[in-house]
């Protein structure tokens, strides 16, 4: 490479107990990878302890904790605070759930069980998986397939068109503001409820999720510590800000600090706007709203849409596996013919030899004296 190269928080994945060993097998590609970075930067910025401690591992020092840049999207200001003393059942919650958060903690009966309480929760969904599952339906309903997580149209939270997935952030941000509280095991869903000055939890389940909650005193708990029975109100009346709150500004310093050792200029400098000419920008903006879960007023027409196109998609996917053994044994047909014409090329080339020539000769003398029929 010739050209800079800067890490804005890096993060390295294991499991909540911040097992190096998990790790090992990609030793060699991140010291390539590391060292790369380190010959055109002067330092590699991590997301938190446990990413720092693996690279030092790795033999490398020349690394700072300084986060993820997604919460100092408003500079060294922050502005979290809860309005009800306690949560009821006309609260206005906001909950998020990763898939890969499955085998980690009851994380569907976590959010099932809440919906249940509070029927004002809203699922707040970002994968494509969701994104289809609105837009489109799926077979859940003629399959019978059910799942305290929502995975299915089959889900309660689908059922009663609580599920959104936003495709930019401001909309994102602006719809968590008017909620009392946000929980669920994806940082980043969290993240935008406390950039919307919501209150959030996050359910820990992952290294990547446990080093940043610890890193920005985001309040948290690891959900293998939690039953499905978990109720929000107690996430809610445990949950405390003021180390998140206080350290903001400093944290934020550390980060614009990294920036500038690296070279690289940014907004909150001196004589800069601190990105209020951007943010104007983003508020005249006309944004898609989030997307909802697509339904008709005949019954059983989503089910049919659904089907229908999980059909053409297992299709298409029976389709392209056909065409791979197609292909396949195209090729093996392309061999077996170099082979056939090797073989003759060979079978005339031992028939021009001397001794085939000899033999011949030999053949034709004796059926001449009559010792060869």
């Amino acid at each position: 490479m010739t050209i800079p190269v800067v890490v804005l928080g890096v993060g390295a994945q294991s499991n909540l107990d911040y097992d190096l060993g998990r790790m090992a097998a990609l030793d060699a590609p991140v010291t390539r990878f590391v060292r790369a970075v380190l010959d055109r930067s002067a330092t590699i910025g991590v997301r938190g302890e446990f990413t720092e401690r693996y690279l030092n591992s790795l033999g490398f020092h020349d690394v700072e904790v300084i986060g993820c840049p997604s919460m100092f999207m408003y500079g060294d200001r922050l502005d979290v605070s809860k309005g009800p003393d306690r949560l009821d059942g006309n609260s206005r919650i906001a909950v998020n759930a990763s898939r890969s958060a499955l085998g980690a903690g009851d994380v569907g009966g976590i959010v099932t069980s809440n919906f249940e309480r509070y029927p004002n929760m809203r699922y707040f969904a970002q994968e494509t998986k969701d994104l289809e599952l609105l837009y489109w339906g799926d077979r859940s309903g003629v399959n019978d397939q059910r799942n305290r997580m929502p995975l299915h149209r089959t889900h309660p939270l689908f059922q009663e068109n609580k599920v959104r997935v936003h495709l930019d952030p401001a909309t994102w941000i602006e719809s968590l503001r008017d909620h009392d509280f946000s929980f669920g095991t994806r940082i980043h869903g969290n993240i935008a409820a406390l950039l919307a000055g919501t209150p959030a939890v996050v359910l820990c389940h992952d290294s990547r999720t446990l080093e940043l909650c610890r890193y920005f005193d985001i309040p948290h708990r690891r959900i293998r510590d939690l039953s499905a029975e978990t109720d929000a109100a107690e996430l809610y009346a445990e949950a405390d800000f003021t180390a998140m709150l206080e350290g903001h500004s400093e944290r934020f310093s550390r980060f614009t600090s990294f920036l500038e050792k690296n070279g690289v200029d940014h907004v909150h400098m001196d004589g800069e706007d601190a990105g209020a000419s951007f943010e104007e920008r983003v508020r005249t903006t006309v944004y898609p709203p989030g997307v909802d879960a697509w339904t008709s007023a005949e019954e059983g027409v989503s089910a049919r849409i659904g089907w229908l196109r999980r059909d053409h998609a297992d299709l298409v996917t029976k389709t392209s596996e056909l065409n791979k053994k197609v292909r396949g044994l195209e090729k093996k047909v392309q061999r077996i013919d170099r082979l056939e014409k090797r073989l003759k090329r060979l079978e005339a080339s031992a028939e021009r030899t001397p001794y085939r020539r000899a033999r011949r000769l030999a053949g034709r003398v004796l059926r001449k004296i009559g010792l060869r029929r």
